[in-house]
C-alpha cells in the first residue's frame, strides 16, 4: 500500500509527512556520509600481533594419565553395577560350583577304580551318568550367571555415561576431542563389556580350583602345607612385577588410541574439503 507519493525535496520539507518523519529518527544520508567520512580521517589503525599459543592457552587439554594401583572405589562401582553385594557373592559361588562340577566326576572315578563302596558296575555308571550331568548344569548355571550379571553391569555403565554426556555443556565438546569421546564408548567400553568380566571369571575359577586342590593336598598330605606357602608367597611377588607392567602398558595403550580416533573423525569429516583442494596422497601418507 503507498502512503505518499513525491519526489525527495517534497517530502523532506513536508515536516508532517512520515517520510520526513523517518529521516529526523534515523539522520539523513549526506550527514551519515559526513560523520563516516569525519571519523574515517582521524581514525587510527591498531594492528594487534598474537601472542604465541602456550600450553596455558590452549583451549583442549592432553589426556591425563593415572598412576598407581586401580582405586577400591573403581571395583566398588563395577561391583555395584554388577547388581550390589549378593550378586557378586552369587557369581563368586557359581564359579565354585562350575569348579565342583568339574572336579566331582574325577573324584567319583577314582572311587569307582579303588570301588571304595563296593558296588556294581551298574550302579558305579549310574551314579557317575548322574553326577556329569550335574556337573554339566552348574557350569552351563554358572557361565549364564555371569553372562547375565556381566551384561547388565555393562548396560548400566553404558547408559550412566551416555545420560552423562548427553548433559554435558558446549563447553565440554569445545575442550575434549571427539576422538576422546569415541575412545571411551568404543575401546573402554568392550573391555567393560567383555575383558573385565572374563577376566573376573577366570580369576574365580582358578582361584577356587587352586583352593580345592590345596584343601584336598593338604588333607592327604599335610607336610606340603608349609611348602605350599613359601611357593605362594613367591608366587604373589613375581604376579606383582607383571601386573605393574602389565597396567601400565594397557594404559598406554588406551592413552594412544584416542588421538587415532580423533584424527579419522576429523579426516572422515572434512573428506569433501579434503577432496576439493586433492590433498588425498597427504592424508594417505599420513595413515600410513
Amino acid at each position: 500500500q503507498i502512503v505518499q507519493q513525491g519526489s525527495f525535496a517534497k517530502l523532506s520539507a513536508d515536516k508532517t509527512s512520515l517520510f520526513s518523519k523517518m529521516l529526523a529518527s534515523t539522520g539523513s544520508s549526506k550527514s551519515r556520509r559526513d560523520g563516516n567520512s569525519a571519523s574515517a580521517s582521524t581514525r587510527r589503525t591498531t594492528i594487534v600481533t598474537p601472542e604465541p599459543l602456550t600450553e596455558k592457552g590452549k583451549l583442549t587439554k592432553a589426556e591425563q594419565k593415572n598412576e598407581g594401583a586401580v582405586s577400591f572405589a573403581s571395583f566398588q562401582y563395577y561391583f555395584k553395577a554388577l547388581g550390589g553385594l549378593h550378586v557378586f557373592v552369587a557369581i563368586a559361588t557359581c564359579s565354585w560350583l562350575f569348579n565342583l562340577g568339574e572336579i566331582i566326576p574325577d573324584l567319583f572315578l577314582a572311587t569307582w577304580q579303588d570301588d571304595l563302596l563296593q558296588q556294581s558296575q551298574e550302579w558305579y555308571l549310574c551314579i557317575w551318568l548322574a553326577i556329569g550331568c550335574l556337573g554339566c548344569a552348574l557350569n552351563i548355571a554358572s557361565r549364564f550367571v555371569w553372562v547375565f550379571a556381566s551384561v547388565h553391569a555393562a548396560d548400566r555403565i553404558h547408559s550412566e555415561m551416555l545420560g552423562k554426556v548427553l548433559r554435558c555443556t558446549t563447553s565440554f565438546f569445545d575442550k575434549t576431542p571427539s576422538g576422546r569421546i569415541m575412545s571411551r564408548f568404543g575401546e573402554d567400553q568392550m573391555l567393560v563389556e567383555f575383558a573385565a568380566p572374563l577376566q573376573l571369571e577366570v580369576t574365580f575359577i582358578c582361584l577356587w580350583s587352586v583352593f580345592d586342590q590345596l584343601v584336598l593336598t593338604c588333607i592327604v598330605r599335610p607336610l606340603v602345607a608349609p611348602f605350599a606357602l613359601v611357593f605362594a608367597v613367591a608366587f604373589f611377588l613375581v604376579r606383582e612385577l607383571h601386573r605393574r607392567a602389565n597396567r601400565e602398558a594397557m594404559r598406554w595403550n588406551l592413552l594412544t588410541k584416542s588421538p587415532l580416533f580423533n584424527a579419522f573423525e576429523e579426516t572422515l569429516s572434512g573428506v569433501t574439503t579434503i577432496q576439493a583442494f586433492r590433498r588425498e596422497a597427504y592424508f594417505q601418507s599420513r595413515f600410513e
